[in-house]
């Protein structure tokens, strides 16, 4: 299987990258590595590159770029027997309240990718769309956060990739 993810060199991209490619074929598309989701020009080389491939995983967060990340992907996939997965954020339920305000740009753009992913999905084309969601993953990232985020609250690095392994079967 050929699998494309974005966002491969950090946090939940870069433990499925590691799994992954130990039993596919996988390309990852990170910022670090010289892609930009930002750039309009960076989205079209991948979804170049990613023509014959079987499931993107559209991980990467970047403002809306996200959003147009997977538009433009489905654009392209709608009439093919492919997958796209969306990783998004639980934020997206709750009503932040005004002392979490640092979150609500965050929240915003979240809340595009679930739209337009639902949305896109109930025009029921041949491309498999899954979205998934969580919480506060125990990333680098989170774990660093001062003042820290209770463990309870976390849920584990693994058990997230073992959740978007499973859409992959």
């Amino acid at each position: 299987m050929k699998i494309a993810i974005t966002g491969h060199t950090k946090g939940i991209g870069k433990s499925l990258y590691d799994i992954l490619h130990l039993s596919h074929t996988v390309k990852g598309y990170s910022k670090s590595k010289g892609y930009d989701i930002n750039r309009k020009t960076d989205r079209r080389f991948i979804l170049q590159e990613v023509k014959d491939f079987d499931v993107f995983i559209n991980n990467a967060y970047d403002d809306f770029a996200q959003s147009s990340m997977l538009y433009e992907l489905w654009t392209d996939w709608h009439n093919k027997e492919k997958t796209i997965i969306s990783i998004g954020s639980n934020v997206t339920e709750y009503d932040l309240p005004l002392e979490w305000k640092d979150l609500l740009q965050y929240q915003m753009h979240k809340k595009s990718l679930k739209i337009l992913h639902k949305d896109l999905q109930n025009l029921n084309t041949s491309v498999k769309m899954k979205y998934i969601s969580f919480g506060y993953v125990g990333t680098e990232q989170i774990l660093a956060k001062q003042p820290p985020i209770p463990k309870k609250e976390i849920m584990p690095l693994n058990d997230a990739v073992k959740i978007i392994l499973e859409e992959i079967k």
